[in-house]
């Protein structure tokens, strides 16, 4: 079994309308839960329009243990449409295998209930 700082390692799946380290301090929790030997899943967008103006990420970056997957084109596909992108992230989400799912924003619940409803693993939502 491997430990970290914090005792067993987790495999924690969060859900966001739009993250990346580069505009939204709270992916730095994420990060630092992955710097601290977690494995850290976080399913978003590539790009939102926020009040930092029009910003995007790749689809793909990793830091650490902390993967942003990006399937969904913006904040509005992921809200509303959760299952355009459901065959590749079920897949994503079944071979990461999670312990628990953290979903962020309440009219963001779609996609997290989704994930929950397959896996049937714990779900904690902040609105």
């Amino acid at each position: 079994m491997v430990w970290s700082r914090c005792g067993n390692v987790m495999k924690i799946l969060f859900t966001a309308p739009f993250w990346s380290p580069e505009v939204n301090s709270i992916s730095r929790a994420a990060i630092y839960l992955g710097n601290i030997g977690h494995n850290i899943l976080i399913i978003t967008s590539q790009s939102t329009d926020s009040l930092k103006g029009k910003v995007s990420a790749p689809p793909i970056e990793i830091i650490g243990n902390t993967e942003f997957y990006r399937p969904y084109a913006d904040k509005i596909e992921l809200t509303w449409h959760p299952r355009s992108r459901w065959n590749e992230i079920h897949k994503k989400v079944v071979e990461f295998a999670p312990d628990v799912i953290i979903g962020f924003g309440d009219p963001f619940f779609r996609l997290p209930l989704l994930i929950h409803s397959s896996i049937k693993v714990p779900l904690v939502m902040f609105f």
